[in-house]
């Protein structure tokens, strides 16, 4: 088999801070950034989260991404020579470290994973890590949830929520992690389950094992 030692290795996209339409040279702003691949092989798409918490979305033709990436080799391929077919962006996207009675249906808190549908409808599987007090081994636990909205709606009361329940175990804390769309409202989701430990006199967490769960019909 072959290895690779650095990612200039491989074919790969690059300057990810300047993907969609907003005119930004820095990189001090980039929190985090995935890319998303609709099931007919027809949309790639980036969502990045700003340190301000803001959310961005962008949507390039993924027949093209692919073609400059043949083209460029393990040359990179700046975002920027691609053609971005849309976007949109939304203040005020991600409220980490939330408490849990603060949480509302809507709120994104911890994004565990994007995805897209051939609709362009997004998907976004959201739940903050449990959280264990070492000295009391107390365990502060956060709403599972799948939220959806279709490409473009930066308002989330129209954003539809689907709480996760009935995927408990006994003495395990979940923590909802990716998300695969198959089809509009048919998706996949990764769930980590952690349990509790004592370590040199300190409570502790740890993961213990993922199991996938297969969600046919979202709403």
């Amino acid at each position: 088999p072959e290895r690779y030692t650095s990612n200039t290795q491989l074919p790969r996209l690059s300057h990810l801070n300047r993907a969609t339409d907003v005119p930004y040279d820095g990189h001090n702003h980039l929190h985090r950034v995935e890319a998303s691949v609709s099931p007919n092989g027809k949309y790639f798409m980036i969502a990045a989260i700003w340190d301000d918490d803001s959310g961005h979305f962008a949507l390039y033709d993924l027949n093209e991404v692919n073609q400059k990436l043949d083209e460029n080799g393990t040359t990179n391929t700046p975002i920027t020579d691609l053609h971005c077919l849309s976007a949109f962006h939304i203040d005020n996207f991600d409220h980490p470290s939330v408490a849990p009675s603060e949480e509302a249906p809507q709120m994104i808190d911890s994004v565990q994973g994007y995805a897209i549908d051939d609709d362009k409808n997004i998907y976004i599987s959201n739940q903050l890590s449990p959280k264990i007090d070492h000295a009391t081994g107390e365990v502060t636990t956060w709403s599972r949830k799948i939220v959806k909205f279709p490409w473009g709606e930066t308002n989330p009361e129209n954003w539809q929520v689907a709480m996760i329940d009935g995927i408990d175990l006994p003495d395990r804390y979940s923590e909802v992690e990716s998300i695969h769309v198959q089809a509009p409202d048919d998706i996949y989701l990764t769930v980590a389950y952690h349990q509790k430990y004592v370590k040199d006199g300190e409570f502790k967490l740890r993961t213990l094992e993922n199991q996938i769960f297969h969600i046919s019909d979202l709403g």
